[in-house]
């Protein structure tokens, strides 16, 4: 009989906590989700000067991001480079680090509709 109550003690304290145990199906959709799949460009072009500049900002799944730029003088270019990086995702910031050539570098933009706008007055556009 103390077995019995045992046993029956065990089940009441395990079923209680195998019912509250959570599953991977119901894990918190990604946090940056709203930003996954879309990219941003920010585009000089000073003709005057023969001078153009294409920024891209690529945002992927993982908290993931890709920084691409495109820079040419007189039409012949002279920069062309992607860098990956990570981003949070708080709105209206977003934070972006990436590293290049040794040195971490780190992005700070406000979303306001289509655009993203950084602290110095860069400003990208939602593709």
């Amino acid at each position: 009989m103390e077995k019995i109550k045992k046993l029956f003690l065990l089940m009441v304290i395990l079923i209680p906590a195998m019912a509250f145990t959570a599953c991977s199906d119901d894990d918190e959709p990604e946090a940056n989700n709203e930003l996954v799949g879309t990219t941003w460009t920010c585009i000089d072009n000073d003709t005057e000067h023969g001078y153009y500049s294409l920024e891209t900002l690529s945002f992927k799944s993982g908290s993931k991001c890709v920084y691409t730029m495109v820079e040419k003088e007189d039409g012949v270019t002279v920069t062309d480079f992607s860098i990956n990086g990570t981003y949070t995702f708080n709105p209206p910031v977003v934070i972006i680090s990436m590293s290049y050539e040794g040195e971490n570098a780190t992005m700070n933009l406000t979303v306001s509709d289509n655009k993203m706008i950084s602290k110095d007055g860069y400003t990208f556009t939602r593709q």
